[in-house]
């Protein structure tokens, strides 16, 4: 490899290190673990690099292109394997110990809707489901011990969640020569590079989150028992907003390319329809035990319009390569969380995949995506029928293991069919 092109990748990479949130997944991306930047083509480029959209005409007609990720932290055969059995201590310390500070569960829904491009043009329809809650472990030893203490206090660390819903409609168009805009850079030796730029118009569904929560707990033989919780959670319905990527790319020889993105480039969404705060109460006040026949808990729920409020979305920086052995390629791409929001936990990531092209028409593939410490090792399947006008595929991640399995901590997957007219 020539001096120049190492160095176009280095530049790269050291860049995109800098800071990059995954982009939300797809039912065919899902397969490749999200070593999906170099590989999206037409339509789905505009989410992952708008820089490869190309300058064929191609429109998808979605039949079916979702894809459905639950994972939690307990979600495995082993720890079903408990379920409706009485626990045993054995039992209940092994469940604490896989929870490992809080019991979270997230899931995700991204279903393609429409799709097209059309020379160095494309535009697509999408839905988006996010939703993430933790309850900490404390909370869980509780239930499974009873309380072993005469005072608690827990705060919104130990109970928190958060749903957001929104559709985007995006535009962009990408294949464009850099050198075009920087005629310097004809002057050098270092490939062409091409960029790309696509807009999303979101439309806010909804968006249900805690917004404070507290809970005491006092027992002594003077007051007895004495409980208080507040929770209060944040609803909106309605919202409009916008967001941004930038990609670059670069074809460094025939079989390698290599390129980064910037996406949700000040990407948020505001929410001016129906906003307002729910507040409940909940509490028990000097009761023994001679009064648990009664009916002690008192509870009063109070709801206030609220003025509308903004939900950011986070800078994306995002690098990938590929490279194209003919029957097999290999990809790499690197993820990182420029800033900590409530839909993606701050981590890193780095994915790798390949796609073997043994079969005629039918691909397969494999990936893997190895996450910072609060993430699991994630392996990835899919299989697809690829016709000249109809495709179909079948996408699956299991987190833990190679296989699905008892050590499996979650479960994906995604079905992707369309007719394609180009």
């Amino acid at each position: 490899m020539k001096r120049y092109q190492i160095l176009i990748i280095l530049a790269l990479m050291l860049v995109t290190f800098v800071g990059n949130i995954e982009a939300l997944t797809d039912a065919h991306s899902m397969g490749f673990a999200d070593s999906y930047f170099s590989r999206a083509k037409s339509s789905t480029a505009l989410h992952w690099n708008p820089a490869n959209i190309g300058d064929e005409a191609y429109m998808q007609l979605p039949i079916l292109n979702t894809n459905i990720n639950l994972s939690n932290n307990l979600f495995n055969l082993d720890m079903n394997g408990i379920s409706g059995k009485y626990l045993t201590d054995k039992d209940k310390e092994k469940l604490l110990k896989e929870i490992d500070g809080s019991f979270v569960v997230d899931g995700t829904i991204r279903s393609l809707i429409f799709g097209m491009s059309d020379k160095n043009l494309a535009f697509s329809l999408g839905l988006n489901i996010l939703t993430t809650s933790k309850i900490s472990e404390e909370f869980i030893r509780i239930s499974l011990y009873g309380t072993e203490s005469d005072n608690y206090h827990f705060n919104k660390s130990d109970l928190d969640y958060n749903l957001l819903t929104y559709t985007d409609i995006t535009g962009g168009m990408g294949g464009l020569k850099l050198q075009k805009i920087i005629p310097a850079l004809d002057k050098t030796s270092i490939p062409e590079i091409e960029y790309g730029v696509s807009a999303s118009v979101l439309t806010g569904i909804a968006n249900i989150k805690s917004a404070s929560f507290s809970a005491d707990y006092v027992s002594n033989m003077d007051q007895g028992l004495n409980t208080e919780a507040h929770l209060k959670q944040k609803e909106a319905f309605g919202g409009f907003g916008l967001k941004f990527n930038l990609s670059f790319n670069s074809q460094i020889n025939e079989n390698f390319s290599a390129g980064m993105g910037f996406d949700n480039i000040l990407g948020f969404i505001t929410w001016t329809g129906k906003t307002r705060v729910r507040e409940n109460r909940y509490w028990i006040e000097d009761v023994y035990i001679s009064d648990l026949d009664e009916d002690i808990l008192s509870d009063e729920d109070d709801l206030n319009d609220i003025d509308g409020y903004t939900t950011n979305l986070p800078l994306i920086y995002r690098l990938g390569t590929l490279y194209d052995f003919g029957e097999i390629d290999l990809s790499l791409d690197y993820a990182h969380t420029f800033c900590d929001n409530n839909y993606n936990l701050g981590r890193n990531s780095l994915s790798i995949a390949s796609e073997f092209k043994w079969i005629e028409k039918v691909p397969f593939n494999i990936g893997f995506k190895f996450g910072d410490g609060d993430n699991a090792i994630t392996t990835a399947y899919g299989i697809s029928y690829e016709g000249s006008y109809f495709q179909a595929g079948f996408s699956l991640q299991v987190a833990d293991s190679i296989l699905p399995g008892n050590s499996s901590k979650s479960l994906s997957f995604g079905i992707h069919s369309q007719i394609s007219l180009n």
